[in-house]
């Protein structure tokens, strides 16, 4: 009987020693697991930080560099209008100018304006007489004198294209009544000059003129100085405002320019 209790209470002994040594390991296993998360969850939560931080910083370098970039952008833009300004307002202060300096030549197309070129050019050939008609213009009838009046096509990139028209027909008028009085003086001849263009221009340049040009042919191209100049002073209104110019008259100009390239250089050997 004994025996059978002590063996019983070894038993139960035993059985509570296995009992708080499985709890102990127990306990110890999910404190060591708890440890080993909680160890992770900060090495985590450090990478994530970590991270954030690095991302900021990278975010706030490519802010720097879009600004950098945005401001070197805008400011390359501004310069450049600012320059393209700049071509504008001094390509129109020099189209102006030389409409100024042609100006001093209003008078030989006046007095052309009267004479009857074709009588005169044919009569000059054979009586001095005739030639003395123009004498009075003196240095104005000399084309090269004229020719340094005239704007290099340099300006015209920065211009509008009505506004180099308008002055091609302007300067083309001023020339054709130089060049008329130059064939005079010398007794050249009125078929040395090639002036069927010269009529084109003007209808196109001013379309609303044409049944008058028709009419009076180079008589009347005088006349029509000072319209082109008012022409001239709008477009240049419009280059320097940097106003858009329509299809139409961009097309308008294209026509003159091309009839203006058609003229070869009228200047003949003295």
């Amino acid at each position: 009987m004994d025996v059978f209790l002590a063996s019983g209470g070894s038993a139960a002994l035993f059985a509570l020693v296995l009992w708080l040594a499985r709890n102990l390991i127990i306990t110890r296993l999910t404190k060591s697991v708890e440890s080993e998360y909680a160890r992770l969850l900060e090495a985590y939560k450090f990478d994530l930080r970590k991270s954030e931080e690095t991302f900021k910083a990278d975010l706030k370098t490519k802010e720097v560099e879009i600004a950098a970039l945005r401001s070197g952008t805008l400011s390359a833009i501004s310069n450049r209008q600012l320059l393209l300004d700049k071509k504008r307002m001094e390509a129109s202060e020099e189209i102006w100018a030389s409409v100024m300096s042609l100006g001093a030549f209003k008078f030989v197309s006046s007095w052309m304006s009267v004479i009857k070129f074709e009588a005169a050019a044919e009569a000059a050939k054979h009586n001095p007489n005739v030639r003395k008609l123009v004498e009075i213009l003196d240095q104005q009838i000399d084309p090269e004198f004229l020719k340094s009046k005239i704007v290099p096509s340099k300006s015209r990139p920065f211009v509008t294209p009505m506004l180099w028209a308008s002055y091609s027909a302007y300067s083309i008028v001023i020339m054709q009544a130089v060049m008329r009085a130059f064939v005079i003086k010398h007794g050249v001849g009125a078929e040395l000059l090639k002036e069927e263009k010269s009529a084109e221009i003007l209808k196109l340049v001013l379309p609303h003129q044409a049944a008058y040009i028709e009419k009076f042919g180079a008589s009347c191209y005088h006349y029509l100085l000072e319209e082109l100049e008012e022409k001239i002073i709008q477009e240049i209104h419009h280059t320097i405002s940097g106003a858009s110019t329509d299809e139409d008259g961009i097309k308008q100009a294209a026509a003159v320019i091309k009839k203006c390239n058609e003229i070869s250089d009228p200047a003949p050997n003295a």
